[in-house]
């Protein structure tokens, strides 16, 4: 193995840390606090113990789009107030 392909490949295990990292976090924030997000869980009759939010982002506008993936191995992406 080269240094260069010894320093991807380190990089690839940090940002997998990082990301598993942020998954725990919001899927957290999706359990403890974001009771609308909830909601689209609830409405959407997802088992929300596994249910995992992969992602969240406000634009500048204030849209709100997030990804969820469930027990089924399906990815959902939502706006507040709006599947899409």
């Amino acid at each position: 193995m080269t240094k260069a392909t010894h320093h991807i490949d380190s990089n690839i295990m940090v940002n997998k840390v990082l990301y598993k990292e942020e998954v725990k976090e919001l899927t957290t924030f999706l359990r403890t606090e974001w009771k609308d997000i909830q909601e689209i869980i609830n409405n959407q009759n997802l088992d929300f113990e596994r249910t995992y939010l992969l992602g969240f982002v406000e634009s500048d506008n204030d849209t709100e789009l997030g990804l969820l993936y469930t027990e089924k191995n399906e990815l959902i992406r939502f706006e507040k107030n709006q599947i899409i």
